[in-house]
């Protein structure tokens, strides 16, 4: 199963899904940036907890280039200048050396 962000519109519903996912243990893949570390643990420790395998992945890119990427999708799918500036500002990667990306 894919959960995603851009398809389900708000946080709260993307936690539920994979909640739901974890309790099911129903695989899944999230398709989501989690800009905050805390977001992401909470998902992580959560999968941990139910003794899924957890895979993250990082895709670097410079602003300008997401911002190009963007402006590509169909016109109601274009995230707002203030909503792309927000997620570069809070955005923390994981350490260069960890295996635990939470």
């Amino acid at each position: 199963m894919r959960i995603s962000q851009d398809l389900l519109k708000t946080p709260t519903q993307v936690r539920e899904q994979v909640m739901a996912s974890l309790a099911a243990q129903r695989p899944f893949v999230l398709d989501n940036t989690n800009a905050l570390r805390g977001q992401r643990a909470e998902l992580i420790a959560a999968a941990k907890a139910a003794s899924f395998r957890v895979i993250g992945y990082y895709f670097p890119c410079e602003r300008r280039d997401a911002i190009r990427h963007s402006l590509q999708r169909a016109e109601d799918r274009v995230p707002p200048g203030w909503a792309q500036r927000t997620s570069v500002l809070r955005y923390r990667p994981c350490p260069k050396v960890s295996t635990n990306c939470s």
